[in-house]
């Protein structure tokens, strides 16, 4: 009997690394693991997009026969060149083969680097996809793929596609097709294969830091720049939790690493920068940011007039295609975002944003951001090293220095604008510094490589107890911030890790799914209705819907609401009092406050209460 492995693995490798690295080996450039994956992912994006558009839906059949041909046909190219161009610059495998057995220093930044890396598989070994908005947005948005083999119900815009999906979202779905992805090819929609996605961007991301640091200054700072980025608590917790940062960091990084290469020469350089750039913009939409920022470094070097244009084609042959269809399908390429009232939007959303920055803004309790700043600020950075070697890694390297600089900069402002948008407060917003502290890695990299005698011998002990502090504390992410010492070696982080489970595992929500048949159900939370839908309800509806504008609108009874949504056929109303995000939206539209005082709850699921209006 064949192991399923030698048909998954192959499958897996089709659709995150074959097709970038036969566009790398076409174009003569780097064609390492790093780079195919980065030319890859948007193929895979933009692949699934025609695919779908065309009806031939998002199964294993279609998208392996698409990939397959669109391999086929870079593989002939290929074979009509009779003389391939050598690759611009040798691979991560070549580098280390020319690495000589590591002096003591350099033994002790390597073990520090395998105590950040074994706290990582740990975890996402024990708790895959532990962070909180998988279960409603990144892995729900790639189980819902597989189901319906199709994208056509995202994002939604239409009645019917708040049955499918749950948050009004409209950013690029890569990280959803990477996993769901990985579900085909494992055939199996399971959280441990959605581990196998984890660990690979992570190792991915090593290898580019890796790579970055070895260009910078040679071999000496490749292992100090991966230690230092194994001493970060939020960088392992956001590694670990496989959501768009890992992949804006590795964009940003390789984004920097295309231009900072002395032997890509052009027009490589500047294709596989756009690449790049393309690759943060299909992650997120705010990842958009790095074409600016590729157009910065470009003008840096003094590189932009000759760059510009093809830097910017192949960023924008990347995650243009995405844009464009949710402009033509939602009436805004950044929907549900408000762009000076020039484009479509969705009120409720917009009105739920506002809702989130009036308790998340640092301006609404100033004293209490400062003291969850100060409590954040170990886990960001131990030790404070990179802080200090950076000024000194930017201005000793020069132009590849800026480079640098430029890179991490905009990333702390993109940081500071999204703590007032992050449901999960500040804690939660730190992930998105992931690709700062990636470059930070590599500045620390430069310098501390080059550290000597003791203090050398004196860093890198103090980066290895620096991993062990930061791995067993970010553990306790994003629960716990500064978990007792006692408390952070002990396994009671599993708990915590597993709390927000109990609350799609509670029988309430199976009664619920099975009694739906009589009529929709419409839930106020996310959460709760990714709950259902995973159970097979297939009337559930949310408050986003524009059928449920109504009951935002001002004026009306609440009488008069009932016979609405009874007219509707909604028969049951979820509501989460828990939620301050539910508690604030009762505050403005008196149907929901009203509702709970005039109604007994047929059933009560957690923190969550049903209730029962019947139908006409």
């Amino acid at each position: 009997m064949v192991h399923p492995l030698l048909f998954s693995l192959p499958l897996l490798a089709l659709g995150l690394f074959i097709p970038g690295h036969l566009v790398c080996r076409l174009l003569g450039g780097p064609a390492g693991p790093v780079w195919s994956f980065v030319v890859s992912a948007p193929v895979l994006l933009n692949l699934s997009l025609l695919l779908d558009g065309l009806g031939l839906g998002l199964g294993v059949g279609s998208l392996s026969m698409g990939l397959g041909v669109f391999c086929l046909v870079l593989v002939l190219l290929l074979l009509r060149r009779r003389h391939e161009k050598p690759g611009a610059a040798p691979g991560i495998a070549r580098v280390a083969a020319g690495v000589p057995f590591p002096r003591r220093a350099e033994l002790l930044w390597g073990l520090a680097a395998l105590v950040g890396a074994a706290v990582l598989v740990v975890r996402v070994v024990e708790v895959p996809l532990s962070g909180f908005d998988h279960a409603f947005r990144w892995d729900f948005l790639a189980r819902q793929i597989v189901r319906w083999e199709s994208l056509s119900f995202y994002p939604v815009h239409k009645v019917g596609d708040h049955s499918a999906y749950v948050w009004c979202d409209g950013i690029p779905p890569l990280v959803a097709l990477q996993q769901a992805w990985t579900y085909l090819a494992f055939q199996r929609v399971d959280l441990w294969a959605g581990g196998v996605r984890t660990l690979l961007e992570a190792g991915l991301l090593a290898a580019a830091v890796g790579r970055l640091a070895w260009v910078l200054d040679g071999r000496r700072a490749v292992l100090p720049a991966l230690a230092l980025l194994a001493c970060s608590g939020v960088g392992l917790w956001t590694l670990s939790i496989g959501q768009e940062t890992v992949l804006c960091a590795l964009s940003l990084v390789c984004l920097v690493l295309a231009l900072a290469d002395d032997r890509l020469k052009d027009p490589i350089c500047f294709l596989l920068a756009g690449a790049a750039a393309g690759l943060a913009a299909l992650a997120r939409d705010y990842g958009l940011a790095w074409l600016v920022l590729g157009l910065g470094m470009l003008w840096l070097q003094g590189r932009l007039r000759r760059g510009w244009a093809v830097f910017l084609a192949a960023a924008l042959a990347c995650c243009g295609p995405w844009y464009l269809r949710n402009w033509v399908l939602t009436g805004n390429p950044l929907f549900s975002h408000d762009l000076f009232g020039l484009f479509t939007t969705n009120p409720v959303h917009l009105e739920t944003m506002e809702i989130i920055r009036s308790y998340c803004s640092p301006l609404s309790d100033p004293g209490a951001f400062g003291r969850q700043l100060l409590s954040a600020a170990p886990l960001v950075l131990i030790p404070v090293i990179p802080v200090l070697c950076f000024p000194w890694a930017c201005r000793d390297r020069g132009a590849q220095g800026k480079l640098l600089a430029l890179g991490v900069l905009p990333v702390f402002l993109l940081w500071v604008a999204s703590i007032q948008d992050t449901a999960g407060g500040l804690l939660y917003s730190l992930r998105v510094l992931m690709p700062a502290l990636a470059l930070l890695a590599v500045a620390c990299g430069v310098v501390l490589g080059r550290s000597t005698g003791r203090f050398s011998l004196f860093c890198g002990a103090l980066s290895v107890c620096a991993a062990l502090f930061s791995g067993l504390r970010s553990l306790h992410l994003p629960m716990d911030p500064s978990p007792g010492w006692e408390e952070s070696l002990s396994s009671r982080w599993l708990g915590k890790a597993h709390a927000f489970d109990g609350f799609f595992r509670q029988q309430g929500w199976e009664n619920l799914a099975s009694g739906s048949q009589e009529g929709r159900i419409l839930v106020d939370e996310p959460s709760c209705q990714a709950a259902l839908i995973k159970r097979g309800a297939p009337n559930t509806v949310s408050l986003f819907s524009p059928d449920m504008l109504f009951l935002f609108q001002e004026g009306g009874s609440f009488e008069g609401h009932l016979a609405m949504l009874r007219a509707r056929r909604v028969r049951y109303v979820v509501l989460s009092p828990g939620n301050a995000i539910s508690e604030l939206r009762a505050l403005r539209h008196p149907f929901l406050a009203v509702l709970p005082k005039s109604k007994l709850p047929f059933i009560t699921i957690g923190h969550n209460t049903v209730y029962d209006i019947g139908l006409p």
